[in-house]
């Protein structure tokens, strides 16, 4: 294998692996995503993506994955897609036009939370951050995080609320130093929740985000959250 791996993801056996690579144990892909078996790592997956991948999530026999790529197999589909883990073939799940990349996304039983460069999905003008239906339609949710190059690049999803990561200053109107925790209702509205990272600047971004219980995990180019010295919460 050689290039980067970007992102992972096991399920029933299978171990699913995204990134930029174009071989797996001599095997030869179109793009950066196969999937190989866990006890022995041979390619039993091939979807035929023609690009990179940089996020994934399998939920109910799909792997929803993001990335920058135009195609999966036959099908034209623009740097998101849900693939099927039986037949290697993309579902019906189509956004359209995504016109830059996607770095993370993150999926619901009724949406799937994506993040990136773009600044257009379908017809609809979503900077950076987008919740989809199940067939790939934008909806009204539209947290705008700022500036132009504030790309999102982690997302997690709870009940009542989206933690976002990334590049940004603003989101949803608010100042919110590359972490910020939107309502899942509305347009999006940015929550009291405020980690104030330092330093602040261009390298200051999260990269990752966990909630496990009643504890957020937040990685990323920091040094010091909620005044206390630490590159990890």
């Amino acid at each position: 294998m050689g290039s980067f791996v970007n992102a992972l993801a096991l399920d029933n056996g299978r171990l699913y692996i995204g990134g930029t690579f174009s071989k797996i144990n001599n095997v030869t892909l179109t793009g950066g995503f196969a999937g190989v078996s866990a006890a022995n790592p041979l390619v039993n997956w091939n979807p035929s993506l023609s690009g990179s991948v940089n996020a994934m999530q399998v939920v109910g026999g799909l792997v929803y994955v993001g990335g920058n790529f135009g195609s999966v197999g036959n099908s034209n589909l623009q740097n998101v897609a849900a693939i099927s883990t039986t037949t290697a073939l993309a579902n019906s799940f189509n956004p359209s036009t995504v016109d830059q990349q996607v770095l993370a996304l993150f999926v619901t039983t009724t949406n799937v939370y994506v993040g990136g460069q773009f600044t257009t999905i379908g017809t609809k003008s979503k900077s950076h951050l987008a919740a989809l239906d199940l067939n790939g339609v934008a909806n009204n949710w539209n947290p705008n995080p700022q500036p132009a190059q504030g790309y999102v690049r982690a997302i997690f999803v709870t009940s009542s609320n989206v933690f976002v990561g990334g590049d940004f200053s603003t989101i949803s109107v608010a100042n919110r130093r590359c972490f910020a925790s939107i309502g899942l209702t509305g347009s999006g509205t940015a929550q009291p929740l405020d980690l104030q990272l330092q330093p602040f600047s261009t390298v200051n971004l999260v990269r990752t985000i966990l909630l496990q219980g009643n504890t957020l995990y937040v990685g990323g180019q920091f040094t010091n959250a909620l005044t206390v010295r630490s590159p990890l919460i």
